[in-house]
């Protein structure tokens, strides 16, 4: 797995090598893509191969306030979705601020009723 993408918390949380994109090099959507694209397959690949041994593995988390921690496979993966819900309803608060409609729905669905949001990243 490499570590431009996928699931990086996996992968380097068990080392100190973590590091955060310069987000000032994505200047444009192209960029962006650029980025997200390994993500993306790594991503995928990892999901493919899950196995509840995976699940099961401990992995070391070094920011945590004791001086080491572990949580499981699985933890994590929980983590990244509740993470994901709380960052989608702070986007939904965005755009109820900034007088638009906000999506009730999947964002899929969403798209699919108004053609007009043309955004691939």
């Amino acid at each position: 797995m490499s570590k431009t993408g996928g699931l990086n918390t996996l992968f380097l949380v068990t080392s100190k090598d973590w590091v955060d994109p310069e987000f000032d090099t994505f200047k444009n959507t192209i960029a962006l893509k650029k980025y997200k694209l390994p993500v993306k397959e790594n991503t995928e690949s990892y999901l493919a191969k899950l196995s509840a041994e995976e699940l099961n593995r401990r992995i070391a988390v070094p920011w945590c306030d004791e001086p080491y921690s572990e949580v499981s496979v699985e933890t994590v993966l929980t983590h990244i979705v509740i993470e994901d819900m709380i960052h989608y309803g702070e986007l939904l608060a965005i755009l109820c601020q900034m007088g638009l409609e906000e999506p009730y729905m999947g964002f899929w669905r969403y798209k699919q009723r108004r053609p007009s949001i043309t955004s691939k990243v």
